[in-house]
């Protein structure tokens, strides 16, 4: 018998395939805790709810701050609430562990009736940087973005010189409980490179005189 026989007994046999075994599974098991990610969500409550969507289309309600055990991969996070603008967004995880901040917008219902009180601040600060607007200008499309501290408007020209009949656009924001005229001069058009705080999606539909349309 050769020697590769005389070790290769029934019971070496089961215990090599036993370790094999165990081998896998280890690996398995590993692969398989190394695929979960704990989540916390960082966001306002108190402005509305957001829950995520798996590829598979199971729905997770999130709360603010509290960890979730989630599998790796692709999500949509879903932010919905009364005053909350209705917004869908994608979301990775990749990470061991994530905080991820989410941030809620205000629906155009609300973003409306805050505009309501914030109207005699925002003109204030207007008149104060353009004392003569009124007589050449009429401020239209005068609308809130976002979380109610971006005001734009569209300037349309009713002077006396029939040259500068180009409508232009005005951009305020508040900082510190106070508004600022940010357009010094008014522009045709906002450009986002020269407003790198303002969203690229505030700045087209300023542009365009009108809200932001729900994704």
């Amino acid at each position: 018998m050769s020697k590769w026989r005389q070790w290769f007994t029934p019971m070496r046999m089961m215990l090599t395939l036993g370790a094999l075994l165990v081998l896998g599974g280890g690996t398995w098991l590993i692969n398989y805790a190394t695929s979960f990610s704990m989540v916390s969500l960082q966001f306002d409550g108190s402005l509305g709810s957001v829950q995520l969507r798996s590829t598979s289309g199971q729905i997770i309600p999130m709360q603010p701050g509290t960890p979730v055990q989630l599998k790796k991969g692709n999500y949509t996070a879903i932010m919905s609430g009364p005053t909350a603008q209705a917004e869908q967004r994608p979301l990775t995880i990749t990470h061991d562990r994530e905080q991820i901040p989410i941030t809620i917008y205000y629906n155009t219902t609300h973003l409306a009736s805050l505009l309501e009180r914030e109207q005699a601040a925002i003109s204030q600060a207007i008149n104060q940087q353009y004392p003569q607007l009124h007589n050449l200008y009429t401020i239209t499309h005068g609308q809130l973005y976002k979380d109610g501290t971006i005001y734009g408007a569209t300037l349309t020209y009713h002077g006396p010189h029939s040259d500068q009949r180009d409508s232009l656009r005005i951009l305020l924001t508040k900082r510190s409980g106070q508004w600022q005229v940010r357009t010094i001069p008014p522009q045709p058009l906002l450009s986002a490179p020269l407003l790198r705080d303002i969203p690229a999606d505030v700045i087209t539909a300023i542009n365009r005189g009108q809200p932001i349309p729900p994704q």
